[in-house]
């Protein structure tokens, strides 16, 4: 290698190492943003659904304690659900709410089908919205509700907006019975709480404060945001009963930092390797004048090698040419009967249990058309006998010329069925058309013997022996016919 391929080599291993780590540096940059995207959206996504289950527990709570569709029950409801309420400022009221003997949703405290706002919750946010807080009189909530007390399910509703613009939903729980009083008809022992969420106070205590910019979307209805504007955005969706929320939440980017390292990774990394290019080039100059005068003195010596070398490249082009033409038949120019010989024997030794066929073909009646027509028109047509059956083989398979009008085909990995196939194959493409030579048509005529590996004919010598005992069997049987080699010991099978 020369002195100048090994600097040029040195300064492109720096150049690329520079490369590299420039690359590393900004996978790792970027794989860390996306880890942190992936933390993020799944903490945001795990917090809103906790938060969410954590207001259907209060609500089963309740639901729990009234366990008896009774309205007796409701005084005490109201009581404990006010205290318990205490604890989660996101529970706009809650309401128990049954169904009348007519089938309409009434609050469980009122008696009167037509009742006033009764929520179990007494605090400012209930007053301020008093008609929302009555979930049994709200066309948002019935949807939910009728869930909750017929198909016994936590649902949510739709959106609602509270008096302080918050958006707000309906959770609604089932009431699982204990025990009946009998005081009831049916309809009205389905019923269930229903809780006024507002969403905006649950995303922020689900997410809490230094939350990056976030947003909570029913649909395409805003449940919650915080921050503003979202850059990077990133999206995933929140399991809730009967409706489907999305979370989108800022994904961040990538420091000034981590953005500036890998170009000064690449200018650090190319100065050095321009700076080490230039010192090698320098002392390669020097290095090159000193061993001027001997490269003069040793250009004789130089040109005679050249000339040695390049008569050992001619002399062993023409040893691979010679090795070519020694397996190749000049006339038909495919592989000759050496060349079969050795790929049967390699097929032979490392088959290990698959089966190879032997095919031998031989033109009927080719005396006749070299008698006839002479020899150059035979020899037209044994060229075109070998395009014809070289068409049909496989790339694995190996064509070659026998001998005077007689071809063989070698087929690896065969059963004795596509055997016969091909074999057929091959005497219908020499039979089915004439070929043409000089305007005349000649019809030609082929038998074919073909033999398997196996059942003792192990070595190259018997399967090529039975392949021909095969086709003189054809030719016995009155020529243009395939003939197989039988399992018993010099009997063909006929075909």
């Amino acid at each position: 290698m020369s002195t100048r391929l090994v600097q040029r080599a040195i300064v492109a291993v720096l150049a690329i190492a520079a490369l590299g780590a420039a690359i590393a540096a900004h996978v790792t940059s970027t794989q860390g943003l996306h880890d942190r995207r992936v933390s993020r959206l799944q903490t945001a996504r795990h917090r809103v659904a906790d938060a969410l289950q954590r207001r259907t527990y209060f609500l089963e709570d309740l639901a729990d304690m009234v366990g008896v569709h009774d309205d007796a029950a409701a005084a005490e409801f109201a009581r404990y659900a006010h205290v318990r309420g205490r604890d989660e400022p996101a529970i706009v009221s809650a309401q128990w709410v049954r169904r009348s003997p007519s089938g309409k949703l009434v609050p469980a405290a009122a008696p009167d089908p037509n009742p006033g706002p009764t929520p179990a919750l007494i605090a400012p946010a209930v007053r301020t919205n008093s008609a929302l807080a009555d979930a049994a009189h709200q066309h948002a909530a019935a949807h939910a509700i009728g869930l909750a007390s017929l198909r016994k399910t936590v649902s949510v509703s739709a959106p609602v907006t509270l008096a302080n613009a918050h958006p707000a939903f309906y959770l609604a729980v089932p009431v699982q019975a204990r025990s009946y009083s009998g005081l009831l008809s049916k309809a009205e022992s389905q019923s269930a709480i229903v809780g006024l969420v507002d969403a905006q106070m649950l995303a922020g205590e689900a997410l809490g404060g230094g939350s990056p910019a976030f947003r909570l979307r029913d649909r395409v209805t805003p449940l919650a945001a915080i921050g503003s504007g979202l850059h990077n955005a990133l999206h995933v969706a929140v399991p809730v009963a009967g409706r489907r929320w999305t979370i989108a939440i800022e994904g961040g980017s990538l420091t000034p930092i981590q953005v500036a390292l890998p170009w000064l990774i690449l200018i650090f990394g190319f100065s050095l390797a321009a700076a080490v290019g230039v010192i090698l080039r320098n002392a390669a100059r020097r290095r090159d004048e000193a061993l001027r005068l001997a490269d003069e003195r040793l250009a004789d010596l130089a040109v005679s090698l050249q000339r040695v070398e390049l008569a050992n490249r001619e002399l062993g082009v023409a040893h691979a040419e010679a090795e070519a033409r020694s397996r190749i038949d000049a006339l038909t120019e495919v592989f000759n009967r050496r060349h079969f010989g050795e790929v049967l024997s390699k097929e032979l030794s490392r088959s290990q249990g698959a089966r190879t066929a032997v095919l031998l073909l031989d033109i009927d009646h080719f005396k006749q058309i070299n008698d006839e027509h002479g020899h150059l028109v035979g020899d037209v047509i044994l060229r075109a006998v070998a395009g014809r059956i070289g068409s049909i083989l496989r790339s694995t398979d190996c064509l070659a010329r026998w001998g005077g009008e007689e071809f063989a085909i070698l087929a690896p990995n065969m059963d004795r069925n596509v055997m016969l196939e091909l074999a057929e194959r091959a005497r219908r493409s020499l039979c089915d058309d004439p070929v043409v030579v000089d305007g005349i048509a000649f019809q030609l005529r082929v038998s074919v013997g073909a033999a398997l590996t196996g059942d003792g004919l192990d070595t190259p010598d018997a399967v090529v022996d039975a392949a021909d005992q095969a086709l003189y069997d054809a030719k016995r049987a009155g020529r243009d016919c395939v003939r197989v080699y039988g399992p018993r010991a010099s009997e063909a099978e006929r075909v």
